[in-house]
């Protein structure tokens, strides 16, 4: 129970965060999200990275992979996809088809893995990640609950 009341608290912070709020309002006036620069867009995680953040906004849905509606390891599935990169479609084997990498290690596009691998996001960078949440919510950069965290893949 404490730890599904940390993730709702979290997602409650993001959603009343300053950047968030900026965010919002730009999407509120554009109908689009802010673009959000990656410095390293030279690695196939941050190709991924890139992929994964033209899906804000689109539904979550379970079991889905993509094109438009995803749940979170069909994110990742889809986003590593457009890079020729073939991925399973389950966390468990996410967990297993990289590389582990520390926290201290972690590179924009490395694979987040939380509550006992029962969720996957793609690491942007900072205290940041993309992801398809969960019902009702839709594929968006959120902040990483730490507390939630398992584990970091990268994908090579």
């Amino acid at each position: 129970m404490n730890i599904k009341k940390k993730s709702i608290d979290a997602k409650i912070d993001v959603v009343n965060s300053a950047a968030m709020k900026q965010a919002m309002a730009i999407f509120t006036q554009t109908g689009q999200y802010p673009d959000i620069t990656i410095p390293t867009a030279n690695t196939v995680g941050a190709q991924a990275l890139q992929a994964a953040l033209t899906k804000r906004g689109d539904p979550y849905v379970w079991g889905a992979a993509g094109p438009s509606a995803f749940d979170c390891s069909g994110l990742v599935v889809w986003s590593y996809g457009q890079i020729g990169i073939h991925l399973e479609h389950f966390t468990g084997d996410l967990w297993n088809e990289g590389v582990h990498v520390s926290r201290s290690e972690l590179e924009p596009g490395d694979l987040l893995f939380f509550y006992g691998l029962d969720h996957v996001g793609i690491y942007i960078g900072g205290n940041e990640m993309v992801d398809a949440p969960d019902f009702g919510q839709d594929v968006m950069v959120q902040q990483i609950d730490w507390g939630a965290y398992n584990g970091a893949v990268r994908i090579v």
